[in-house]
């Protein structure tokens, strides 16, 4: 039923979660595991909580923020601290067995598993570690604070000799992937037998003037990286000092070995990317990034095509294009996303928000997305085009309005943005025709633009980007070429800031729009606070309130006709919206105006309601019915397409489908998980859970359960549907794009 057509998440916020294996790359995002190839993301879906460190070889280890050692979906160890750095071997064959070597630590000990048992070395202040097998020997090779570098070796038949089958279980055929090893829940492997390591010798040299941030170590040398602002190589059977590589003006966060080892790339907190190359010592070949002030955590080297627009621009910057594989260099940044560069060329790439998505809204092919991050993204035929608030608040809410984006945050206003002419000629190398339809209609990117930002004005578009100094995105021209990639999207493809609205008394909790009205609330936690206020025309009309607690969720039917909010109070309210441009009727009647223009009166003559008219309008909220069905609190709400029915789900776990005609429930779907998020789309209702899953249930009267997966990691907190396709977010940062066929 679904088909995955597209990812979207950024990279952990710290080094050590970005690695290669072969010519993908893998990097952690939240609790999940993301492969990269061809400029393309798909999900590794994992249990557990955020990964803290991740690193593929011949298999996936990785540690998690619950200090829980992990191996192929298999719980291998807990720790009392928290873990450091995680590494592995390679697998190889030892007396017709396979095996590997599997490598933590936490500040004060280093852990290596072999198969059954776990064996310790205490070693204070280890920050970074690898290991290779080597003949019979293992070489564990790891980095201290005080700038120490430190080799162990071991014998591989002492590590196996109590376990004489020493055959790996874990043992991996990575052609086909690592998905297939996470499709079920986690397994709990807790080795219990944890010895001290006897049999082994040491090495120490004393490296680094300041802590060591990396160690990659091949068959002949040892790679470090350090706050030094240095990368060093020494030599693996003796540690003699090799090379220094000299070069970067502020810590050096990871060095990685480039194809057959003949060249070294790092990446430091000086927002620089060097390639270095062996030309009678270790020499700078290539220097990357110096865009910004933000450091780059870690830089590798893969082989991929490129797309079409790519080609297109770099034909653009008069650069000769092939067509055979490229080399790029792909780089983490400190906010998230990834650089992507095609020898020197910064080229498109993608990328995510880095924290839980707590917004999302669709319009024919264009996707919005908002996240406590402090970033709206705008995506349009699954390419995020650009970034339309880079703000100095956690994001709560964004959705679209005609041909502008309002946004909510933690903040007690609500920001009006615009397109600039930049953002339209991004559009229009996608193949968007922004004169396909008339100005005001329904579509998103196709309506007037104002005339600061003329999009004829193609040799010098005006582009908005984030100030230093203020929340309000300043406008500017700019006169070099202008294309999709990383840097222009954190930086130069913002919206311009049309306007505020100073509704709210608190922090924005949700927000809802159709091509008439505004509909927001904020944070609350009593009657005189939690209601709806009522935007037209950008200009408060309304006040009006009935729950006890904050509202969670608002909902507009698909007619234009109907409202429900949802809220912590467990209870839901339902509303018709007047519209006087249809009738000559005043306001309905228990709607009533002193010269304070407040009043609380009662609706049917026992709810209480606090109802304030501040401007004539065509449009108000007519109060129906507060509902009293669920047990704890309401996250979501849905209508169906013919704004017959709509559906509630609770923390209760319960999801309730209503009648509008009775506004009395009809029908309860009961779920072993809180309910996180609904959608009604033609004859189904899709319903997202706590745990990642997703249902969908047939809307016909039975309801009868036809589809179920994990989609997420954590809660599904939005599911909308355009067209064909089913666009979900979730707590795992993740959002994904789905194609339906549903018969």
């Amino acid at each position: 039923m679904l088909k995955n057509i597209f990812n979207s998440a950024g990279i952990a916020q710290k080094n050590h979660v970005m690695c290669q294996e072969k010519n993908v790359i893998y990097y952690a995002a939240s609790t999940n595991i993301m492969r990269y190839e061809n400029n393309k993301i798909t999900p590794i879906i994992r249990y557990g909580s955020e990964i803290t460190n991740l690193k593929v070889r011949d298999g996936i280890i990785l540690s998690d923020r619950d200090n829980y050692v992990e191996h192929n979906n298999a719980v291998i160890f807990e720790c009392n601290d928290a873990i450091q750095a995680v590494n592995k071997s390679r697998i190889v064959k030892y007396n017709g067995m396979l095996c590997d070597v599997k490598v933590f630590c936490s500040f004060d000990k280093i852990y290596i598993f072999c198969e059954k048992c776990v064996f310790y070395v205490e070693q204070e202040g280890t920050t970074a570690l690898d290991c290779i097998i080597v003949d019979e020997s293992v070489f564990l090779v790891c980095g201290t604070l005080d700038g120490k570098i430190l080799k162990f070796t071991i014998s591989l038949a002492g590590l196996l000799g109590f376990d004489e089958s020493g055959r790996n279980s874990f043992g991996t055929d990575c052609t086909h992937g690592y998905e297939h090893m996470y499709r079920e829940e986690r397994k709990i492997e807790k080795i219990t037998d944890i010895k001290r390591m006897h049999s082994y010798t040491v090495k120490s040299v004393k490296a680094h003037e300041d802590t060591v941030t990396d160690i990659k170590i091949n068959e002949s040398v040892v790679l470090s990286s350090s706050q030094d602002k240095t990368a060093k190589i020494h030599d693996l059977q003796t540690l003699e000092h090799v090379d220094t590589l000299i070069g970067h003006r502020d810590y050096v966060y990871e060095s990685n070995f480039v194809d057959n080892h003949d060249e070294i790339i790092s990446a430091g907190a000086d927002n620089c990317v060097i390639v270095w190359e062996f030309k009678d010592g270790w020499k700078s070949k290539v220097r990357l990034g110096n865009l910004m002030s933000t450091p780059f955590y870690s830089a590798l080297v893969i082989n991929e095509k490129l797309g079409m627009l790519e080609e297109e621009d770099m034909e653009r910057s008069d650069r000769k294009t092939e067509q055979k594989n490229e080399y790029f260099v792909i780089v983490q940044s400190y906010n998230g996303g990834m650089y992507r560069y095609c020898n020197t060329d910064l080229v498109e790439s993608v990328s995510g928000h880095v924290d839980k998505i707590t917004t999302l809204d669709v319009k024919n092919d264009f996707i919005l997305t908002g996240s406590p991050d402090r970033t709206v993204r705008l995506y349009y035929k699954l390419r995020e085009v650009a970034r339309p608030c880079i703000h100095g608040h956690p994001i709560r809410s964004a959705v679209f309005f005609n041909d502008y984006i309002i946004v909510g945050s933690d903040e007690s206003i609500l920001r009006v943005y615009e397109k600039t002419s930049g953002v339209q000629k991004i559009l229009h190398d996608i193949d968007l025709r922004t004169s396909a339809t008339e100005p005001g209609s329904d579509t998103f990117g196709t309506g007037t633009v104002d005339e600061k930002c003329e999009v004829q004005q193609e040799d010098a578009p005006f582009v908005a980007t984030p100030s230093e100094l203020s929340l309000t995105n300043e406008i500017r021209k700019i006169t070099t070429p202008l294309f999709l990639n990383e840097h222009t999207l954190q930086n130069i493809l913002c919206f311009r800031e049309r306007k505020k609205i100073y509704a709210q008394f608190f922090a924005n909790a949700c927000l809802a729009s159709n091509n008439k009205i505004i509909l927001c609330a904020n944070k609350s936690s009593s009657l005189k606070f939690s209601g709806i206020f009522v935007i037209v025309d950008f200009v408060v009309v309304q006040y009006i309130a009935v729950h006890n607690l904050g509202i969670e969720n608002i909902e507009i039917s698909n007619s234009g006709e109907y409202v429900v909010a949802v809220s912590r109070d467990k209870s839901v309210s339902f509303y018709q919206i007047l519209d006087r441009s249809r009738s000559h009727s005043e306001k309905n009647e228990y709607v009533r105006k002193d010269g304070k223009n407040a009043i609380q009166i009662d609706a049917d003559g026992s709810e209480k309601v606090i109802n304030k008219i501040l401007k004539d309008s065509l449009y108000y909220l007519d109060f129906r019915k507060r509902i009293l069905s669920h047990t704890r609190k309401i996250n979501t709400a849905s209508f169906d397409d013919t704004s017959t029915l709509f559906a509630t789900g609770s923390k209760d776990r319960n999801v309730l489908i209503y009648s509008v005609d009775c506004l009395e429930v009809i029908r309860t779907l009961k779920f072993e998980e809180e309910v996180t998020a609904l959608r009604f789309y033609r004859e189904n209702l899709f319903v997202g859970l706590k745990n990642g899953f997703i249902k969908v249930f047939t809307n016909d009267g039975t309801y009868t359960q036809v589809y179920e997966r994990k989609i997420h990691g954590k809660s599904v907190n939005e599911i909308k549907v355009d067209g064909n396709t089913i666009v979900t977010v979730s707590d795992d940062s993740m959002m994904r794009v789905f194609s339906l066929d549903i018969g």
